[in-house]
């Protein structure tokens, strides 16, 4: 391997744990010259009123290659549950939860006319929910301002509480912020805007920890089990205990998802060696949403369903090999509990 290469695998991870939900819809969706909004709006509206970072934007298209019309803001991702923001302005050190601000988001709408995209924009720009999607621009244009923060572990004997490093370690962890995050095309093409990717990464200073797989600038001219051999040196060595067939084993925890990047994953409601938790629903999930008046009018706009917002659920790409999802879901399966 040379200098400039990067171990496929460590790509390949990085992309799969994307898939796993380590995605926002928090993005700046009219401003990111990478987003097909903003050639809609370009030079009519202002940049300085473009300047917003919102949820995913609920739009249809009101015939084949017709205007884009945009009604209102979609429900967040699991993800930004955990997502909290820090004012470097504010005289208070509390940090805000995107989760509550996204619902306040989701109470702005409009239909008709009104909702074609220039006068989407122009009627969002005098809503009080503007005035925060632009304070949530200026808040995430400064490093360090974004985190996940962790909930506490779901059960007494996690891993989490019971080793002392694991414990003072992870009760949040910073995600990529700065100038260039919002306006970033990190991991985007001409056909695949996923503009809250940016900020799906986790902040530079974690590079050089067990916790690398997940920041945005890969690792050169090493093999990705080198890297975790010295990322994993630097710290304590952890732990765990498994019971298999009434029988309690030791194993120490040395993967490329770190230790960190897995409570990500428990918190959102994966099963880990680390937690071992079983989660169970009976079917009726809760939402801390109040009713809106929104929520309907952002789904009956009376078009097409051929012409509705693409949401996640519509379908998964199909462009992965077998092959690649075999070997990865070996490695996915000694950190997960399925």
């Amino acid at each position: 391997m040379t200098a400039e290469q990067v171990d496929i695998r460590y790509i390949m991870l990085h992309e799969i744990l994307h898939g796993l939900g380590f995605i926002s819809s928090w993005a700046a969706y009219f401003e990111n010259e990478a987003s097909p909004f903003r050639s809609l709006i370009e030079g009519i509206i202002d940049r300085d009123e473009l300047q917003l970072v919102t949820p995913s934007p609920y739009w249809y298209i009101n015939q084949q290659m017709g205007p884009i019309f945009v009604t209102g803001f979609q429900p967040t991702m699991i993800f930004d549950k955990f997502l909290y923001i820090n004012n470097p302005q504010s005289n208070t050190s509390t940090p805000e939860s995107l989760a509550s601000v996204g619902f306040d988001m989701q109470n702005f709408c409009v239909q008709d006319n009104q909702a074609f995209i220039i006068n989407f924009v122009q009627e969002f720009n005098r809503s009080n929910q503007s005035r925060t999607a632009n304070r949530l621009w200026t808040c995430m244009s400064e490093e360090g301002t974004l985190s996940f923060h962790f909930p506490p572990a779901a059960i007494d004997n996690s891993t989490y509480n019971t080793n002392t490093y694991l414990n003072s370690t992870y009760t949040t962890m910073k995600l990529l912020t700065g100038d260039q995050a919002l306006t970033s095309h990190m991991e985007l093409s001409d056909r695949n805007f996923r503009p809250g990717i940016s900020i799906s990464h986790l902040d530079e200073t974690y590079n050089t920890t067990p916790d690398f797989i997940l920041t945005a600038s890969y690792i050169r001219g090493e093999r990705l089990e080198d890297i975790v051999e010295e990322t994993y040196g630097n710290i304590p060595a952890i732990y765990y205990n498994q019971t298999i067939n009434g029988t309690i084993t030791q194993h120490q925890y040395k993967s490329a998802i770190g230790p960190g990047i897995l409570r990500m994953l428990d918190s959102m409601g994966y099963s880990t060696v680390l937690s071992n938790t079983n989660y169970t629903t009976t079917g009726n999930v809760k939402s801390g949403k109040i009713p809106s008046i929104c929520d309907d009018k952002n789904n009956n706009h009376g078009m097409a369903q051929a012409t509705k917002t693409p949401t996640a659920s519509d379908g998964l790409s199909s462009s992965c090999h077998l092959g690649d999802i075999a070997l990865w879901g070996v490695v996915l399966s000694s950190v997960l509990l399925f």
